[in-house]
């Protein structure tokens, strides 16, 4: 029996091992499996990804050009904009320029209109002067006629009381 122990005990060993060495073996084949399978499904997805780049990298090419095409007629559109409010610009200043001689003349006119003005007043001021000291001297010529005329009314006045004293007195007697 001791034989057959061993025999069946060897078995025993021999199935564990076996066992555990195909545990092993399958754990072994499981991972180069999955490795080997991780790498196929990763060059697949690096040709996809590669190819997926490429189309991307020919539509981000077509979509940048259009981009640059329509940036630069924009870019046109502005500078003929401007060219145009340079220009607009350029006949502003000649008309501000127009506009600052003609206000040159207009302000040599206003000062020959303001000597004018001051010619008339000075003129008019020695004319007011001149005839306020006429009329202080006929004002003058008055008061010494009136002065006059008061001295012959009192004359006069005196001359009738004399008369009517005389007649008074000639009625008396």
């Amino acid at each position: 029996m001791s034989k057959e122990l061993l025999d069946a005990f060897g078995k025993i060993v021999e199935d564990t091992l076996d066992r555990k060495l195909e545990s092993k073996l399958e754990e072994v084949l499981d991972r180069k499996l999955e490795e080997v399978l991780d790498r196929k499904l990763d060059e697949k997805l690096d040709v996809r990804f590669s190819k997926f780049e490429e189309k991307m990298d020919a539509k981000l090419d077509v979509i940048f050009s259009e981009f640059e095409k329509k940036m630069d007629a924009k870019f046109e559109k502005i500078d003929v904009k401007f060219e145009k409010i340079d220009t607009r610009l350029t006949n502003v200043e000649l008309n501000l320029k127009k506009v600052d001689k003609r206000l040159t003349k207009v302000e040599l006119d206003l000062k020959k209109l303001d000597n004018r003005v001051t010619n008339v007043e000075l003129t008019l001021e020695n004319d007011i002067s001149d005839k306020l000291q006429l009329i202080l001297e006929c004002v003058d010529g008055l008061a010494g006629r009136t002065k006059q005329i008061d001295n012959h009314d009192k004359k006069i006045d005196n001359h009738e009381i004399r008369i009517c004293a005389l007649e008074m007195a000639a009625r008396r007697a």
